[in-house]
């Protein structure tokens, strides 16, 4: 008899009906055996417990003889659970047996049962898989009811025990004697069931025990199992009932299931809708779109998260695949550029190929354009989803191949960061080229005196590093080279290196851009190449280092010299750093003493100010009483001592320029201009320097304490803006910068011995044919464009290609070998793994319809298409995008775009197109 799919249901979802089971041999699971006609049997309503103890005997029970015809079952087939597959001997039916129905109550005359000790008992495990594997694959026996004179027995009232049901080791339970029904030990499940009289009926699957059946109330039992006293139970005269024997049916183990192939073919979608906080939950309503997610065809399963990508969404995702039976699924949140490689992840964790996965975007898409219009936002979802579970429905398994990589690196620049990138790659064992274009290694530091912050000759420091290089046998130097060509595609590329002896190709398997920048040369501002005291900072360092400086008494650095809106339009960030450190090199400061101060103070949580105090030209507000005086210095975290006193100090003087300059007479020079001018004569040790600039970007902790430390050598900060800037002139054969002092709001001059320009760094002028040899992209400053500014900070987007240094953009030496390192790092990963996976999202060329016409080939921008021998197109799989651009153009429809074909994305366009009635 087949059950319907209600009826086989998992155990766990459906109530327990009144059953008794039958102990056979190697079965955990109660079977079933055919209703017999007789007298009721008395039994006392009393709480079924489990027990385990020796054999009890039970006396004979006196009724009128009844014959019931044998019965024959056909052999049932069970799955063993936790015992091992054993064929069990044939087993008489008991005198009445139940099937699991429910009843009416039975009135039964008093009776006497002797009483019947049981010791102890442990509470055996309940098998849902293998009762309900009996329920299912065994047909129901009908036999005839056996009729008994009613008995009636007092009620016996059991305490209730309330209490969770609980797991159990199984046990085996002794053999219990009692005619006429004999059976091996078996494990079984406690359950209680008085005798009923119904009709045979189909049993679906039950509930785990215990239940309520209509006669007895049973509670749960208590767990976990403990020892139980025995129970003595008044003695019952029942009249005997003979049976004829009955068969049992032979239970044998059933094989293993076999994978059904059309359950695989039946799309079971899970769709998962992130509120994203505010992001998307703050402008759709995510409820609605969930419910009408449910709605569409194939969707099993759709629920929504909070934020789907942390944890316990991920853990939901897991749940549902596990829970549901789930092959697709479909995840409606932000941009996958960020987030699909984490949710693929997961679904091959959970056995879902990670090409069965699709992710549509509702908040770029919806929430963010449409944030004023949240319910034409919240309709738009609601198609995206759409469209996104018609194309998953058509979705099939993909598989990424394999390919191999040549264990050798490149990297092309010797500065500073190509020096570390390639030491990084060499010392792993690998094969290193390094392409050099100068004759000698170390690039922008040779025009660098001291390093910042430390005072340490630059060249100096980079000399144990370039040694290194030299003598390293991992490593091959190129000098005076150049790449002018390169084929190939990640871990198989060939490069053409061309330097003085000639050209020679090379394989590589990846590359690292380490060329550096240089120097923006400012003609015609500021008076540069007009006087000649007017020099870059690049050029400054050149004179300190070969002590051209000692007659210097005045200087002015002016900032951002042909960057932020003068020609350049971005901050070239390192020079206000730059400046301040040679600002203070000039006054004489040992910044490796001034440094050390200054951590040691920060560390502390102090800042001592030196003996020279600074000099603010900003005005303050009238001067403070000392009370207040005292509450800031409390909120400040200063109590008392002498740095009170000095703040204190430092505070009057700032105060009493600003009165000065408040009772200045019309015309005169007020008393804080005459500070200011003899201060600038005599400060920083007799030299006047001082810093025009429109904003100071010392960026990070140490450039600003070395700023503050400049003020505190008497380095005068002016500031200026774009619309009024400094002018240079000649006076007298002096050079003179006229400004317009913002802070004094009237037009000054000084008088500098030396003019120093702070100019923003640049790309070589020749980064466009390495961009186009390399079929890498600039960005609008020139530099070098990474992939994605914060995913892949140092990748291009061509793969096998890394990024660092200054050829990225304007930055230190310690940022820039930071990055060097990252960028190896990344390079070494193929090299180390010996392969590339490639996405399976490449294209396949059909060589039954392609005619070799060629114009795949011409349009491909990764050069990933390639004719053959026979003249027909080929896909380069580890070096194919996805782009399609080849499957547009193909006259012949030859080429099929994987995980993406003509079917998929038709659709998809159909389902967008559904609710205006167009398809």
């Amino acid at each position: 008899m087949t059950m319907s799919d209600e009826e086989q249901t998992p155990v766990t979802q459906k109530k327990l009906e009144t059953s008794v089971p039958v102990p056979v041999e190697g079965l955990q699971t109660p079977i079933e055996a055919p209703p017999i006609k007789g007298p009721p049997v008395v039994a006392p309503p009393t709480e079924s417990l489990p027990i385990k103890g020796p054999p009890v005997k039970a006396p004979p029970v006196d009724a009128p003889p009844v014959e019931a015809p044998p019965v024959e079952a056909q052999p049932v087939e069970a799955q063993p659970v936790e015992a091992l597959p054993v064929e069990a001997p044939p087993v008489e039916a008991p005198p009445v047996e139940a099937p699991l129905v429910e009843a009416p109550p039975v009135e039964t005359p008093p009776t006497e049962a002797p009483p019947t000790e049981a010791p102890p008992t442990e509470v055996p495990p309940f098998k849902a898989s293998s009762f309900e594997a009996v329920l299912i694959k065994r047909p129901l026996v009908e036999a005839p009811p056996v009729e008994a004179p009613p008995v009636e027995a007092p009620p016996v009232e059991a305490p209730p025990v309330e209490a969770p049901p609980v797991e159990a080791p199984p046990v085996e339970a002794p053999p219990v004697e009692a005619p006429p029904v004999e059976a091996p030990p078996v494990e079984a499940p406690p359950v209680e069931a008085p005798p009923v009289e119904a009709p045979p009926t189909e049993t679906p699957p039950v509930e785990a025990l215990p239940t309520e059946t209509p006669s007895v109330e049973t509670p749960p039992v208590e767990a976990p199992p403990t020892e139980t006293p025995p129970v003595e139970a008044p003695p019952t005269e029942t009249p005997p009932v003979e049976t004829p024997p009955t068969e049992a049916p032979t239970v044998e183990a059933p094989p293993e299931k076999p994978e059904d192939k059309d359950e695989d073919k039946e799309v079971r979608i899970g769709a998962f809708v992130c509120h994203c906080g505010v992001n998307i939950g703050g402008f759709l309503d995510v409820p609605a779109v969930v419910e009408y997610v449910k709605t569409l065809p194939n969707v099993a399963h759709a629920e929504r998260n909070m934020f789907t990508c942390a944890e316990d969404g991920l853990n939901s995702i897991k749940n549902a695949i596990k829970e549901q039976n789930l092959n697709r699924v479909i995840v409606a949140s932000c941009t996958p550029r960020t987030h699909q490689p984490l949710f693929q992840s997961i679904c091959e964790e959970m056995g879902v190929n990670k090409y069965l996965f699709t992710f549509v975007n509702i908040r770029e898409q919806c929430s963010w354009v449409h944030m004023k219009e949240p319910d034409r936002a919240t309709d738009k979802a609601k198609e995206l989803l759409r469209m996104g579970v018609a194309r998953a429905a058509l979705l099939e398994p993909q598989e990424e191949i394999r390919v191999d990589v040549e264990p050798v690196g490149m990297v092309i620049g010797g500065g500073p960061s190509g020096l570390t990138a390639a030491l990084s790659i060499a010392d792993h064992g690998f094969e290193t080229h390094l392409v050099e274009k100068e004759d000698k290694l170390g690039g922008y530091m040779h025009k660098l005196s001291t390093l910042y912050q430390t005072g340490k000759s630059a060249i100096e420091a980079v000399q144990p590093i370039i040694e290194r290089v030299l003598n390293h046998d991992k490593i091959h130097v190129h000098f005076n080279s150049q790449i002018t060509n390169l084929e190939g595609f990640i871990g198989n590329y060939k490069a053409m290196i061309t330097g003085p002896e000639g050209s020679n190709e090379i394989k590589v398997g990846t590359i690292v851009v380490a060329t550096g920048s240089e120097d923006y040369i400012p003609h015609g501002l500021y008076g540069y190449d007009e006087f000649e005291n007017v020099v870059t900072l690049t050029e400054y360092e050149k004179m300190q280092k070969e002590g051209k400086l000692s007659d210097i008494n005045s200087a002015a650095f002016i900032q951002c010299v042909g960057a932020r809106g003068q020609d350049k339009e971005y901050c070239s960030r390192i020079c206000c750093n730059v400046a301040v450190k040679n600002a203070m090199k000039l006054a004489g400061a040992d910044l490796e003493a001034v440094k050390a101060n200054l951590l040691k103070n920060a560390a502390s949580g102090v800042q001592k100010p030196t003996d020279t105090e600074a000099k603010v030209e900003e005005p303050t507000a009238a001067p403070l009483t000392a009370p207040e005086v005292a509450v800031q210095e409390q909120a400040a975290g200063v109590v008392g001592g002498d740095t009170g006193g000095r703040r204190r100090e430092r505070r009057e003087r700032r105060e009493r320029p600003a009165r000065e300059r408040h009772e200045r007479p019309a015309g005169g020079m007020a008393a804080g201009d005459a500070v200011e001018a003899e201060t600038g004569a005599a400060g920083a040790g007799g030299k006047d320097i001082t810093i025009f600039n429109r904003t100071m970007t010392t960026y990070g902790v140490e450039h600003e304490l070395m700023f503050n430390a400049a003020r505190e050598h008497r380095v005068k900060f002016t500031r200026f803006k774009l619309d009024n800037l400094p002018k240079v002139t000649q006076e007298d054969n002096k050079l003179c910068i006229t400004y317009f002092h913002e802070t004094l709001q009237t037009e000054r001059k000084m008088y500098p011995d030396l003019i120093i320009l702070s100019t923003p760094m640049v790309q070589h002028p020749d980064a466009d044919i390495l961009a186009k040899v390399l079929k890498i992209p600039l960005g609008q400053d020139k530099f070098f464009l990474e992939a994605h500014v914060k995913l892949r900070p140092v990748d291009f987007a061509t793969d096998g290609i890394f990024l660092c240094g200054t050829a990225h953009g304007p930055a230190d030496v310690t940022e820039s070998v930071g990055q060097a390192r990252g960028a190896a790092s990344r390079a070494l990963i193929p090299l180390v793994n010996g392969y590339v996976q490639a996405e399976a999202i490449t294209s396949i060329v059909d060589p039954e319809k392609c005619t070799g016409c060629g114009t795949c080939v011409s349009i491909c921008p990764y050069s990933a298409i390639q004719k053959n021998e026979d003249g027909i197109a080929e896909t380069i799989l580890a070096a194919c995008k996805g782009c399609g651009a080849c499957a547009s153009v193909c006259p012949e429809k030859a080429i099929t775009m994987r995980n993406f074909t003509d079917e998929q994305l038709l659709s998809e366009a159909y389902a967008g197109l559904a609710e205006m009635g167009v398809c």
